[in-house]
């Protein structure tokens, strides 16, 4: 293993590697990355965006029947017998 690592460094020397420096580094003034103002802002837009679009396509690929009457009505199809939600059962005990 080292005489591998001797054979890569002796083959590096030989080599000809050009460096060119294309700006001097110079110290900054403050954080860079994140700019709070730009940032904040952008990522409530896009989150709102991809909420909004998310929400339509859920309801506009869901196909699910809601209601007996929808079966009835889009299916064609009559219904035998359907189990009525808890908010149902109180709606219809109270008229």
């Amino acid at each position: 293993k080292h005489k591998q690592e001797a054979r890569l460094n002796s083959d590096t020397k030989s080599s000809n590697f050009f460096i060119t420096v294309l700006n001097k580094a110079f110290p900054s003034d403050g954080r860079v990355f994140p700019k709070k103002r730009i940032v904040i802002p952008l990522g409530l837009i896009v989150g709102f965006m991809t909420g909004c679009s998310l929400g339509f396509v859920k309801e506009y690929f869901e196909n699910t029947f809601k209601r007996p009457s929808d079966v009835e009505v889009y299916a064609q199809i009559p219904v035998l017998f359907s189990i009525p939600f808890k908010e149902d059962l109180q709606r219809m005990e109270e008229s």
